[in-house]
């Protein structure tokens, strides 16, 4: 946490950043801390939008992280909401097969 607060002030290091707490993310989920894991890709993903990497796959694998996070949270709207933004981005950038 005090390493992205010192990242945070620097500029430029916004899509460092995200993948940090994207990575996060993750490691909340697996330890079944999902809220935390909730918390880490919604800000993951305001900044990956406001860095401007909305198309890259990145992001929609992120938007789908964040999915499960919210099934687990029982916010099924909002995960489906995600998954299918997840979706049309990754369909966007790897094909319509994509992993």
């Amino acid at each position: 946490q005090k390493a992205l607060k010192i990242l945070d002030d620097a500029p430029g290091q916004q899509s460092a950043i995200a993948g940090i707490e994207a990575q996060m993310g993750v490691i909340y989920y697996i330890l079944g801390k999902y809220g935390e894991s909730y918390s880490s890709f919604k800000s993951a993903v305001g900044k990956l939008r406001a860095s401007g990497e909305r198309k890259s796959s990145f992001f929609g694998v992120v938007l789908n992280q964040m999915g499960l996070a919210c099934v687990q949270r029982y916010a099924i709207n909002e995960a489906a909401d995600l998954f299918e933004e997840a979706k049309s981005i990754l369909e966007e950038v790897c094909g319509p097969y994509h992993p």
